[in-house]
Parts: structure tokens; sequence; C-alpha cells
């Protein structure tokens, strides 16, 4: 099978939808400078994956730790950091990239985690 096959058949799971935001800097009317979000890419076809695992610790309770993992086309360039933005089965969620993705000839990996927003 060809990387353009293994490609097409992994794009026919991509279920979801992201549309990747950068954070960058506008100046004002007063010359101020604003710390702005971005869309770099919109609507880009994805899918998540959840896997959840028991944190073990000692002095502490368990906890169950969910790891997301969202899956794209390697041409995507997606940097560490950026808001993302995800619709997957009618749910919409919002995260950050974590780190830089893992990207192979096939498919690129995005580890992400919850997007909070500071209070």
């Amino acid at each position: 099978m060809s990387l353009g096959q293994i490609k097409k058949e992994l794009a026919t799971l991509y279920t979801g939808k992201a549309t990747i935001y950068s954070y960058s800097y506008a100046t004002g009317e007063h010359g101020a400078k604003k710390k702005s979000l971005t869309p770099i890419l919109e609507d880009i076809p994805c899918r998540l994956s959840f896997s959840r695992k028991a944190e073990n610790e000692q002095d502490t309770a368990g906890s169950i730790v969910q790891d997301v993992t969202m899956y794209c086309d390697p041409s995507y360039e997606i940097p560490s950091g950026s808001k993302i933005v995800i619709t997957q089965n009618g749910v919409t969620r919002t995260y950050k990239c974590s780190s830089d993705p893992a990207v192979y000839e096939s498919h690129q990996e995005v580890e992400l985690t919850a997007y909070r927003k500071r209070a």
C-alpha cells in the first residue's frame, strides 16, 4: 500500500473538525500592545482519542487522568501552546496543544490538555 493510499484511508477516520488559534500581538488605539488570538487553521479534519489512567500516589487518594490526542494530516503546522477548538460527535471542546506534535509521514499526533481560562 502506498503512502497516498494510507493517508486516504486515515482521512476516513477524521470525523472531527478543529480550528487552531495562535497568540499574536496587536497595537491598540493608544499604541499599547495587546495579546489576541488569531485563527491560523480553520475546520481541519481530525480525530480525538481519549485514554484514561490511574495516578498512583501514596499520600493522596487515587485520581484518574485523561490523556487526549488529536490525529490529523501531517501537512498542517500546529505550534505548541496553540488554542484548539474541536467539534467531534456533536460535542465542542477547547484544548491547548501542550507540546510539539509528533509528525509522521502518514499523520501527526498532537497531545492536548484541557483549556482553562484564568480567573
